[in-house]
């Protein structure tokens, strides 16, 4: 073969197989277009139902329309929520308090704990138990609580009540912190409230902003209730209707996205199994350690981390010479004895 036939003809075999290979290439292409396209198919059928998803969720938040009984009866009383502005400002409360997950969550934990105690109480004196969210709005039940204005506590009670009922605020000692004393204290003072208004709404909202304010702000506008009167801090306006929001939440968790009751109660913690003794110290001063050491002659198993969190009222690593009610661990199963 002469040497152009030759060089025509693997010019024409070199140019076949280069159609050969850009066919593969375009069809290879295509294939890898068809299954990104494929692809993308499946992802927007996939964002859809993730929208429908959402739509469906927003459809059943609190967010659009908080679940509200058609009655409710707050220490006895009814909550008059043919009022429109008294329907809409519980829905706030509502709203935000339901949303408030982590320390709702908290409270359920810590009610376990609580509840038992301030329930007992609050019967004694022939109280509603609906009392047992004052303190969830106060401080989430957290015993430690410190506000900016001064009041401390699981009740958040100022230094002129905690001392007109009884406990002791000093440089040592805030019984503030005791959450036995600082409750029974605070169920008192409830009571007296009550007893000035006749009325719980009306005594709620003096336990906040005080009775005489409350009073003076009530005359002033000619109201015939709490719920009527504008006049009065929004602080105030919000801590009645976010214990009713905290009422509905806790008696009704599964209306706003918690667990059942069942489920909760196998969750709560523990009460303390506590006791109160008086404490003697007869030299100048002792320290905790020191206490805590003698105190091991009987309660053997204390230690001195479970002092510190039984005994939150003594405020300093020291006492001075005197008596002193403190709390040690008890054997007992229904908390303090």
């Amino acid at each position: 073969m002469k040497s152009g036939t030759r060089i025509v003809l693997v010019i024409f075999i070199i140019l076949f197989l280069g159609e050969i290979v850009i066919w593969l290439l375009v069809n290879g292409q295509k294939e890898e277009v068809k299954e990104v396209k494929a692809g993308q198919v499946a992802l927007k059928e996939e964002c859809q139902g993730l929208k429908e998803e959402v739509k469906e969720i927003k459809q059943k938040s609190i967010y659009s329309f908080p679940w509200v009984a058609e009655e409710i009866i707050l220490c006895g009383e009814k909550v008059p929520l043919e009022r429109d502005y008294v329907k809409e400002r519980l829905k706030e409360a509502l709203i935000i308090e339901a949303n408030r997950n982590s320390s709702i969550e908290l409270i359920f934990l810590r009610s376990g704990r609580w509840f038992s105690f301030i329930e007992g109480e609050l019967r004694k004196t022939g109280t509603s138990i609906d009392l047992r969210y004052v303190p969830i709005v106060e401080s989430d039940l957290n015993y430690e609580a410190n506000s900016n204005k001064g009041a401390r506590g699981m009740w958040q009670l100022t230094k002129y009540i905690a001392r007109k009922y009884g406990l002791r605020v000093d440089y040592y000692i805030d019984e503030r912190y005791d959450p036995f004393k600082s409750t029974k204290a605070a169920i008192r003072h409830l009571n007296d409230l009550y007893s000035g208004s006749g009325n719980w709404s009306e005594a709620l909202a003096g336990y906040n902003m005080g009775e005489d304010a409350l009073k003076r702000a009530m005359k002033r506008e000619g109201a015939t209730d709490f719920y009527e009167t504008k006049g009065i801090p929004t602080e105030t306006q919000k801590f009645v209707f976010r214990i009713l929001a905290i009422k509905l939440i806790m008696e009704n968790p599964e209306k706003y996205g918690y667990p059942g009751t069942e489920s909760i109660n196998k969750i709560k913690y523990q009460t303390w199994q506590v006791k109160e003794i008086e404490l003697t110290i007869e030299k100048k001063q002792a320290t905790i350690q020191e206490i805590v050491e003698k105190l091991k002659s009987r309660y053997p198993r204390l230690t001195y981390r479970e002092f510190r969190t039984y005994n939150r009222h003594v405020l300093n690593d020291y006492l001075p010479k005197g008596r002193y009610d403190v709390y040690v661990y008890s054997e007992k199963q229904n908390g303090t004895s």
